[in-house]
């Protein structure tokens, strides 16, 4: 290996592994450290499973493969590829890459505040509201658009467009 490559090599861990582990270490520690929190009981799971299995036990195989479990990976693999396409540039335009690599870094760690804020709320408003029919309409899960796509309709309802007659 020349010095050239290496050079190279160091630039690419430094600029782009370091980061990327940062993230995903953190990521990492919200995302357990809010599953550890409430997830007390082992014998229960996320109620979304027994819903769908409730929904369509006919398909329920079908369901589970598809939509709960390759949907997640296929949407990370999507997110994934600006990353698998920056690396191979970095080669040809490392201060490029360096600007979008940090500009990366600074979203995600928005984004791993923003879920933290967003389980911390929630946390909050179920100790306050026992009932678990009562829902979330304050903080940030009310305000983020990802609301829209949970239940669009209520959304669409804010704005005065309904479906119902």
């Amino acid at each position: 290996m020349n010095s050239n490559s290496s050079r190279q090599c160091s630039f690419i861990i430094i600029t782009l592994i370091y980061p990327a582990a940062t993230l995903l270490g953190i990521w990492a520690v919200r995302l357990t450290g809010n599953w550890a929190y409430t997830f007390l009981d082992q014998n229960k799971q996320d109620w979304r499973y027994d819903m769908y299995k409730e929904k369509f036990p006919r398909l329920w195989h079908v369901v589970n493969f598809t939509g709960i479990n390759q949907m997640p990976t296929i949407v990370v693999f999507l997110a994934m590829i600006p990353g698998f396409i920056l690396i191979e540039k970095t080669e040809s335009s490392p201060l490029q890459s360096n600007l979008w690599t940090w500009l990366g870094f600074i979203v995600c760690i928005g984004a791993a505040t923003l879920q933290l804020v967003s389980d911390t709320q929630a946390h909050r408003f179920r100790k306050t509201h026992r009932e678990r029919s009562v829902p979330l309409d304050c903080g940030a899960g009310h305000v983020i658009p990802i609301t829209l796509v949970s239940s669009p309709m209520e959304q669409w309802e804010k704005f005065g467009i309904s479906d119902k007659r």
